[in-house]
């Protein structure tokens, strides 16, 4: 290592590693609670070799608990860590680190910061900036996407493997890809364990085994993507080639950050500003503890990003009550997930409820519609067990949610008999109408336009195997999935009556004969909202949309386990009522203005001209 290297002391401003006075790295670190309990702080920088050489701050020239120093010389090589006594630590605002040797292994040594910087060319990369009536989200875990042998990708489990599935991802209709955390975290935990707890407080004080976190949902270094998703040993130009690759098909990419108790408001709001700024990032799906909402909310930078919280809690509301240029804030839309599990398998009592989540669409903020996610089953799974199975967490099956609102449509997981698997995949397609006529903006998970199983585990945080992966299946039930996926959301995309700005106003305001959002039931214009009704129908009418010549159509809904025929109200003159889509694959016409729905199914007719071959 080079002896030529000169330091020197200043106050610092803030943490981190940034060019100083032109011609010197300044290297800065936050003592947090450390702050005035140490014997000896400073930087550790490391040649390739792994010889280090320490460099200590001078106390003298800390402010609060800031202490730094400026190092001139050739730095480029090289890798640094901080220290504290003998503790080592990584940089929380480190730009990027170097690779471990392998995921899920724990390292003898410490990840180091790299300083040496590469070029990028953005080009004439810019944001979609796709509004949320218009955005289909896909969620993935970058690891697991394409993991699995099955993906046929070069380089499985990176950033570089989601560039080789996004013909897949664009064929499909995916507008928005939603990344779990993609920056540094340490996979490597312990999860505690016994063999009989008595309560979840006793299974967690027992014996500690090694785990892996495959999901990152835990404290991590904010500023830096993932070194072990990237197929290069440059993980900054990785996952800039994946946000470009992505732009240049129109595809936004959006980040999930989780921030654990101990973030300050400033460090989350530094992270979201230069993912935005260095990674032309569209933006993040957020959760954990303690977010500062109203700094994120009126933060100027992150005005044309994506938000996307689980929640606004109800003091920030009044921040959204102005009409945004752009939508940007998203909230889950609250219930969605359970009451469509609940209404599909023919639960009483939702019918109202399930109007209104469909419905859901406010002015100021986007609703998120999400049946599955990364945690609880598969959409797949959702249909073949009703019990968790996850034993293979090594938690004696203590772990994940035990309310699934789930149906196994008559046998514990997998089986041959024709009936069980046909009414499977009615359930499943079911799930997909609702998700793509419904108002708020839909998000599936990665997999389950393909019939992804996780065998009955609903809390797959910890399989880093083929059980936790993805896989690429290439059978007739998975192929019926994706081709009735891509339907759905061709209907949906084509259509403007049903991916409408602004919410239904269930109203004839064109003085047409017909509302923008109509309901019936076993007579039209009067459906059955009583508690035991499970059957609806929804005429959804084109031209409300502001065209004329728009499609409108009527969606005959049949939860109920007995068939039915659904009234249907006159059609304008000159036209009739096709049927386009059954998720019950059987056949059926319209007959004395009702329609057959079949039990547990859902029906799509068109109202269209008479002699149309639509």
């Amino acid at each position: 290592m080079s002896p030529d290297f000169e330091v020197y002391y200043f106050k610092p401003e803030r943490p981190g590693v940034y060019k100083y006075d032109n011609d010197k790295t300044a290297f800065c670190l936050d003592a947090g609670d450390e702050f005035g309990r140490f014997k000896k702080a400073g930087v550790i920088l490391y040649d390739k070799d792994l010889k280090e050489k320490r460099f200590p701050f001078k106390t003298s020239y800390g402010i609060g608990s800031l202490y730094a120093l400026a190092i001139k010389g050739n730095l480029k090589d090289l890798t640094y860590n901080f220290y504290i006594d003998d503790k080592i630590i990584n940089d929380p605002y480190g730009r990027a680190f170097t690779k471990t040797e392998s995921f899920g292994i724990p390292q003898k040594q410490p990840q180091r910061g790299i300083l040496k910087e590469n070029g990028f060319e953005w080009g004439d990369d810019k944001n979609p900036r796709i509004p949320y009536e218009n955005t289909i989200m896909y969620g993935l875990n970058v690891r697991a996407f394409t993991m699995h042998s099955s993906s046929k990708v070069k380089n499985k489990g990176t950033f570089e493997g989601i560039v080789q599935k996004l013909d897949h991802l664009k064929s499909l209709g995916i507008t928005t890809i939603v990344l779990m955390p993609p920056y540094e975290f340490d996979e490597c935990l312990s999860i505690k364990n016994s063999e009989k707890p008595r309560n979840v407080d006793e299974l967690k004080s027992n014996i500690a085994e090694p785990k892996v976190n495959c999901w990152g949902f835990q404290k991590a270094n904010y500023f830096a993507p993932k070194a072990l998703y990237c197929a290069s040993d440059d993980p900054v130009n990785s996952f800039k080639s994946l946000i470009k690759a992505c732009h240049e098909k129109n595809i936004e990419v959006l980040a999930h950050f989780y921030f654990t108790p101990d973030m300050k408001p400033s460090m989350i709001i530094d992270a979201l500003k230069y993912w935005v700024y260095e990674f032309h990032l569209d933006g993040f799906r957020l959760s954990g503890f303690d977010i500062p909402y109203r700094e994120i909310l009126t933060e100027s930078v992150l005005k044309t990003s994506k938000l996307w919280f689980s929640y606004i809690p109800e003091e920030y509301t009044h921040l959204l009550a102005q009409k945004p240029f752009f939508k940007n804030i998203a909230c889950d839309n609250n219930g969605y997930r359970d009451l469509i599990r609940k209404f599909n398998k023919s639960d009483e009592g939702v019918l109202n409820d399930f109007i209104k989540l469909e419905k859901a669409n406010p002015q100021n903020v986007g609703l998120i519609n999400y049946v599955c996610d990364y945690d609880g089953f598969t959409l797949k799974d959702l249909y073949t067990y009703e019990r968790k199975h996850n034993e293979d967490n090594g938690e004696n099956n203590f772990d994940g949610n035990d309310i699934n609102h789930s149906w196994n449509c008559g046998a514990e997981g997998e089986s041959r008999k024709k009936a069980i698997n046909e009414s499977r995949l009615r359930q499943i397609k079911n799930i997909l109408v609702f998700l793509f006529i419904g108002s708020g903006t839909p998000y599936i998970f990665s997999g389950d336009e393909l019939g992804n199983s996780r065998y009955g585990n609903n809390n797959a945080y910890c399989l880093d195997d083929e059980k936790g992966y993805v896989e690429w299946k290439e059978n007739q039930f998975s192929r019926q999935i994706l081709s009735f996926t891509k339907t759905m959301i061709n209907l949906r995309m084509n259509n403007p009556i049903l991916h409408m700005k602004d919410e239904f106003k269930n109203l004839d305001t064109l003085g047409n004969g017909f509302p923008d959002l109509s309901y019936h039931g076993f007579e039209a214009w009067r459906p059955d909202l009583g508690y035991n009704s499970r059957t609806i129908g929804l005429c959804f009418y084109g031209p409300s949309s502001g065209n004329r010549d728009d499609r409108s159509f009527y969606v005959g809904i049949n939860m109920h386990w007995e068939n039915h025929r659904l009234a249907v109200p006159k059609p304008p003159k000159g036209y009739e009522y096709k049927k386009i889509l059954d998720t019950s694959g059987k056949e059926g016409l319209s007959k004395n203005n009702e329609i057959p729905v079949a039990a547990r199914s859902i029906s799509i007719y068109e109202i269209s001209s008479k002699g149309s071959s639509k």
